[in-house]
């Protein structure tokens, strides 16, 4: 399961001749290569297999949704350092 299909690419991601069946498969084999690594690289091996296993579970916890679908998160708490210092 893919969280980008080619329906994503529009105005300014458009891509050329992604009509065209070949243009289509190349696009589809790219995302299929790189986006476990690119999500793997941005939650870490463990998050990113909870968050699959998330999403496809029924129902889908809203945290997951929310990590998929993005949101305003606020901050709950007055841990010390929380925010960096300014120099």
């Amino acid at each position: 399961m893919s969280l980008v299909t080619p329906s994503y690419f529009v105005g300014p991601l458009t891509i050329a001749q992604l009509g065209q069946s070949y243009v289509n498969n190349d696009l589809l084999l790219k995302i299929n290569r790189y986006e476990p690594e690119l999500l793997i690289a941005a939650l870490g091996y463990e998050l990113y297999k909870d968050f699959l296993e998330g999403l496809a579970a029924s129902p889908i916890d809203q945290k997951w949704i929310d990590l998929r679908d993005g949101a305003v998160f606020n901050l709950t708490t007055n841990f010390p350092g929380y925010f960096p210092r300014s120099f």
